[in-house]
């Protein structure tokens, strides 16, 4: 009889050695060092809180020079959220930019401000219930994408129970959402490290994370989160910013 995965536990994280960046430096399992410093992405480690701690960090989701996905636990409500953070400028210099789709269609739950070592940051917070990203779920690149619904993550739990369905999406525990997409893997940025990847000398060291989340394999990018086809303001999304970050 296999072992029973829940037996694990999976919030101990994974540690790669260095040599799983540098060797490709590239790869899209996690983000390049260069998207740190001023101006750039917020350094964020697991177990970190946004919105006055009303949000934790359990895993990361996704990622681009602009923007990083964490899978985000509400503590005020028990639920499961997607957390993006974006560097204040980018969101205001890009009107078009993919939350303010999200907000157009009611689909965004909360905007708020986060101050940081590389300056202003906007958090969007979304349901987990995503129609921006697929798993590949087995299937081969470029084959049929299984959205990344709360359907998909109630039948692996149910896998996890033995056949027995959570009553939600919400009722899967930490734990349980950790089997589902592995582990988390962590890639120390240590000096050495820093070093061979040409990480700017002048950055403080608050300014890049003590490690990379690579993202769980089956994700894929659907391809339609980058940007998206809405008016420039017509939704306020500028001002909603604004007021995130005290501007108005």
């Amino acid at each position: 009889m296999a072992d029973n995965p829940m037996d694990q536990d999976y919030t101990i994280p994974t540690a790669l050695p260095a040599t799983a960046y540098l060797f490709d430096p590239d790869s899209d399992l996690t983000e390049n060092l260069h998207w740190y410093g001023p101006g750039k992405l917020h350094p964020t480690h697991l177990g970190d809180t946004f919105a006055q701690g009303r949000y934790a960090i359990i895993h990361k989701l996704d990622h681009s020079p602009h923007t990083l996905s964490w899978l985000a636990r509400d503590l005020n409500t028990n639920t499961w959220r997607r957390l993006d953070t974006v560097h204040a400028a980018t969101a205001l210099a890009r009107p078009r930019f993919r939350a303010a789709a999200a907000d157009a269609l009611g689909l965004a739950l909360a905007i708020c401000g986060h101050e940081g070592p590389n300056g202003s940051h906007v958090c969007i917070v979304w349901p987990l219930d995503s129609r921006k990203h697929a798993f590949r779920a087995g299937v081969p690149w470029g084959g049929d994408e299984i959205p990344m619904n709360a359907d998909w993550f109630m039948n692996e739990c149910a896998k996890l129970r033995g056949g027995v369905p959570p009553l939600c999406l919400h009722d899967i525990g930490e734990q349980e959402m950790l089997a589902i997409l592995g582990r988390p893997r962590l890639i120390m940025a240590d000096a050495e490290m820093r070093r061979r990847a040409l990480v700017s000398q002048d950055l403080e060291w608050d300014q890049v994370p003590c490690y990379l989340v690579l993202r769980p394999d089956r994700i894929v990018d659907s391809g339609s989160s980058t940007e998206a086809e809405v008016g420039s303001d017509s939704e306020g999304w500028s001002e909603r910013i604004g007021q995130a970050l005290g501007l108005e």
